[in-house]
Order: C-alpha cells, then sequence, then structure tokens
C-alpha cells in the first residue's frame, strides 16, 4: 500500500538521519492507526 511505503520510506531517511529505531517504531505505528481510523471514517460516511 502506498501508506506502508511511505512510512517506510519516512523511517529509512529517520535511519540515516541517525534518529533511534524506537522513534521509527512510534511514527509507524502512528501511521497505521491514522490509515486505519481513515478507513473506519470512509466506511461510517459510505453508509
Amino acid at each position: 500500500m502506498g501508506v506502508n511505503h511511505l512510512a517506510s520510506t519516512v523511517a529509512t531517511h529517520l535511519e540515516l538521519d541517525g534518529q533511534i529505531d524506537i522513534d521509527i517504531h512510534r511514527f509507524g505505528v502512528a501511521i497505521l492507526l491514522l490509515h486505519l481510523l481513515e478507513e473506519r471514517f470512509r466506511i461510517l460516511l459510505s453508509e
């Protein structure tokens, strides 16, 4: 999916900048939660 690719791309850039893996993990989890919320709202709006 595009969101997963975006998250992994950003995570790669953060790693190159020397960020901590935990920060990358938190960012990835935040992206995933936002994506799930977006899907849930899209389903609610379509009903």
